[in-house]
């Protein structure tokens, strides 16, 4: 039996499952149990309580527990005695495949905008209010002219436009639905900066960060200590900023500015051999496989 959560319904059917059968189990887990529900779903002590209860639960009975994360290793480690030997970390990834298609040209010469993209849901405790703020003082003040600038943030994002019209950016700021996940990617490779929000989600690495590696563009991540700035050490390149630290911020996209205007943005040479042997999807599936076996 093998299930897979979010939705960790899929687990508590997994373990109903192994009660009835005693076939063996692997509980797979792409979220923290707990933490993935704050900000998610209305929740009470009670339910609290009970879903508690249902992960420990989880965790006794089955025979493998799957993680996405070395913190969400750590995490259930610390919290729950006596899994350590039954459980494996294998990480999300992308697929090569879907990256085969890509323009040609990764990066188009002379081109009149200096182009930022966020794809995907702003939620949780995500905002991207950090560099809307900045990137606001910095064109307001003349720093980076707001003429030579695109942002383009593709899916749900509330309240995203309302906050530029205040900043008094949304010349510069574009909003646009959701979009089949080809269109996204070609979208991904005509941008010049790729944009990922991780606010206090330290167990968590939200899965666009393996598209953006894919895509091989300079990535500006928002994030605290945690999965996610762990993996952009590991692939060795993208920028990291503190959502507090302003000053690091305006430094950062002035000297991306500068670098559009001298043509030097470019393709993103990242520490390639271990991403080929720990990120892509076809050696992932491998790691399952042995779990299975």
């Amino acid at each position: 039996i093998l299930t897979t959560g979010p939705p960790m319904s899929c687990h508590v059917i997994g373990l109903l499952l192994k009660a009835l059968t005693g076939q063996r189990w692997i509980a797979d887990f792409r979220d923290p149990w707990l933490s993935h529900r704050l900000g998610v779903a209305h929740s009470t002590a009670l339910s609290r309580a009970i879903e508690t209860w249902l992960e420990r639960k989880t965790l006794r009975h089955a025979d493998n527990v799957v993680l996405a994360t070395d913190r969400m290793q750590a995490d259930l480690h610390q919290r729950h005695s006596g899994i350590t030997a039954k459980t494996a970390v294998i990480l999300n990834g992308y697929d090569p495949t879907d990256f085969n298609g890509a323009p040609v040209c990764l990066y188009h010469a002379n081109r009149q905008h200096l182009t930022l993209t966020h794809a995907g849901t702003i939620y949780y405790h995500r905002s991207a209010e950090p560099f809307l703020g900045t990137l606001a003082d910095l064109l307001n003040s003349g720093a980076i002219p707001r003429s030579r600038v695109r942002v383009n943030f593709i899916g749900e994002s509330p309240g995203i436009l309302e906050r530029a019209r205040h900043l008094g950016i949304d010349d510069v700021v574009t909003v646009s639905a959701a979009m089949n996940y080809q269109r996204c990617i070609e979208w991904l490779y005509r941008s010049d900066v790729l944009l990922l929000f991780a606010q206090n989600q330290p167990l968590q690495i939200p899965a666009k960060f393996y598209d953006y590696i894919a895509v091989r563009k300079p990535i500006l991540i928002f994030a605290e200590e945690g999965a996610t700035v762990d993996l952009a050490r590991k692939v060795g390149g993208p920028i990291v900023v503190r959502p507090d630290d302003r000053v690091q911020l305006e430094q950062h996209l002035k000297a991306i500015y500068e670098q559009f205007e001298h043509n030097a943005l470019g393709v993103k040479e990242w520490n390639s051999e271990w991403i080929r042997r720990e990120l892509t999807k076809v050696e992932l599936t491998k790691k399952l496989v042995n779990l299975l076996n």
